[in-house]
């Protein structure tokens, strides 16, 4: 297991994300994941700017230990196993997606089908709403009569 990291004082801190990430043997970006997506233990001090980071060697050694996947971390000599356990598992999850996919495919079509049959009745709607509108206002000049004048009477 001690294999693993760099040989280094029990109790040292590191400071900043490239002293993690040269302990553990992996790029910055790597790291930054593994804080992500693992909970790589870093702390961040107040004050400091963001990216700003400290970790102790201790709790990155138990971090290291307490993972599942310890041999994923190894510089040296990659598991293939691994690999080939997360590619099935890539390949499960795809299969189980594919019917999802088809179904929100379906649905979304017909969402936006509905929406076009929508869009149809209201631009049908506003059309006999304006020829309603136009025979009323024809209706209402010939049925008022015209002032002094001359002018047809137009309520508010």
């Amino acid at each position: 297991m001690r294999d693993l990291v760099h040989s280094a004082p029990r109790f040292e801190i590191l400071s900043g994300w490239k002293e993690i990430a040269y302990r553990l043997g992996r790029s910055v970006r790597t790291v930054q994941r593994y804080e992500r997506m693992f909970g790589l233990p870093v702390h961040r001090p107040a004050g400091k700017a963001p990216a700003a980071v400290l970790a102790s060697t201790t709790e990155i050694d138990l971090w290291i230990s307490a993972r599942a996947f310890p041999r994923a971390l190894d510089v040296r000599g990659r598991n293939p196993q691994s690999y080939s356990a997360a590619i099935e598992e890539r390949r499960r999850l795809l299969a189980q997606m594919a019917p999802l996919r088809n179904e929100l495919r379906t649905s979304i079509h017909k969402i936006r089908q509905s929406i076009l049959k929508l869009r149809r009745e209201l631009n049908e709607n506003r059309k006999r709403q304006d020829a309603i509108s136009s025979i009323i206002a024809r209706y209402s000049k010939i049925t008022t009569p015209p002032t002094a004048d001359g002018n047809h009477y137009k309520p508010n």
